[in-house]
């Protein structure tokens, strides 16, 4: 990194130098320098670029499997027929979850429909069962207490408070 820092102080001594010129032509050749300075930040953007970590597999899986829980976390489907869907098995599935980001596949799921479910309880007047229905919870009930152990408040608290 030491010689990128010398190019670049060297360029842009450069251009100070022709700036501060009154010699014939010194403002084409501060334009000039300005367009090698270009060249060098478009060779640096393309060499940082190709230095970048790659996602590794388990990123990928989890990438795939959040962009299918998007599209299928109102339906109910479990981690088990996501975990298919991609062609793993859950407890894989989980374990890259949990080496990507943290939590747990079934975690990350919970997370997404509670929070869709806080959504509707503050953009819609949807009926609470409704919403944990639509949300491919089996039961008010169990939509309730799955609410209230993630946010700390029963539905219909959270509607009331707004929060």
């Amino acid at each position: 990194e030491v010689h990128v820092q010398q190019e670049l102080n060297v360029t842009l001594d450069m251009i100070q130098r022709e700036m501060d010129s009154d010699t014939p032509a010194h403002d084409r050749a501060t334009w000039h320098y300005l367009g090698l300075l270009g060249v060098w930040l478009e060779r640096q953007t393309i060499r940082a670029a190709s230095e970048a970590p790659r996602p590794d597999a388990a990123r990928r899986l989890v990438e795939r499997y959040t962009k299918l829980m998007e599209r299928y976390f109102k339906t109910g489907a479990g981690v088990g027929e996501m975990a298919s869907a991609l062609g793993v098995t859950s407890t894989h599935l989980t374990r890259c979850c949990r080496q990507a980001c943290g939590r747990s596949s079934i975690a990350l799921l919970q997370d997404r429909r509670i929070f869709e479910a806080r959504r509707l309880l503050s953009e819609t007047d949807m009926k609470i069962a409704t919403i944990g229905q639509s949300l491919g919870f089996t039961s008010p009930a169990y939509f309730a207490r799955a609410f209230q152990l993630q946010t700390g408040q029963s539905p219909s608290a959270f509607r009331r408070t707004g929060l």
